[in-house]
């Protein structure tokens, strides 16, 4: 019989008689997994029986049923072994995407968290620049409407004539009329306060009540430096003390 990978032939001896047998191997490394014994006719040796080949024959094929049973066990338990560490690689691969993801999110997050906050504080500080812009304009529109002139006051100058002629000067804005000590009347108590009207002076004011600039201005302190401002520098609507 022609040998093949998966068949071979062999022959054993025993009790001193060589018997011819196939081995069917599979598996990876020649492992043996059936002996096929094949007994001939006058296969016993003198002085012993059939009956005696066949129990050495039984006892050896038990033998070999042992040991590929004991070859199948180790296989399967390598498979196990194989299954539990493609089993702990995954669950180690999906807990290191998950943490890498919660990671992640939680950076994603604390960033969003930064931009929603620095937008707010632009928010807040562009507010309070245009609250501040509209204070201002509010206020120089005031002082525009309480000044002791307007632009429809300017007397409009001829325009002289090509070649030659005079050129006007610039208009000025008419000064405020200089103010007189108010008379003092029997019987009348002078005012405690004063509202400052447009074209004022602490010294016009001094002079119109009758006392001097320097007790004006001890009067009033928050009108001078010592409330950080200049004496000259007061506004329409302000409040002067008197006594």
């Amino acid at each position: 019989m022609a040998e093949s990978k998966n068949f071979l032939t062999r022959e054993i001896t025993i009790a001193g008689r060589k018997i011819p047998v196939g081995v069917i191997v599979l598996g990876a490394g020649g492992a043996v997994v059936l002996f096929i014994i094949t007994r001939g006719a006058g296969a016993t040796a003198p002085g012993e029986t059939g009956s005696d080949v066949n129990s050495q024959i039984d006892a050896l094929s038990k033998q070999m049923q042992a040991a590929l049973a004991g070859q199948t066990a180790a296989i399967q338990q390598t498979q196990e072994q194989i299954l539990a560490r493609q089993t702990g690689y995954e669950t180690a691969l999906q807990a290191l995407l998950h943490s890498q993801q919660q990671e992640f999110a939680r950076g994603l997050e604390s960033q969003s968290s930064a931009l929603a906050a620095a937008q707010a504080a632009w928010e807040t500080q562009f507010a309070a620049l245009r609250a501040q812009t509209e204070s201002a304009r509010a206020a120089l529109a005031e002082r525009a409407a309480q000044a002791p002139w307007s632009p429809e006051s300017i007397i409009s100058m001829p325009v002289p004539p090509s070649g030659g002629g005079y050129v006007p000067s610039a208009p000025s804005a008419p000064s405020a009329p200089a103010w007189r000590p108010a008379p003092s009347l029997p019987g009348l108590t002078p005012p405690s306060q004063y509202v400052i009207a447009a074209g004022d002076s602490l010294s016009r004011i001094a002079s119109r009540f009758g006392m001097s600039l320097g007790r004006l201005q001890q009067l009033n302190p928050e009108f001078g430096p010592q409330a950080g401002r200049s004496w000259g520098l007061i506004y329409p609507g302000e409040i002067v003390a008197l006594e």
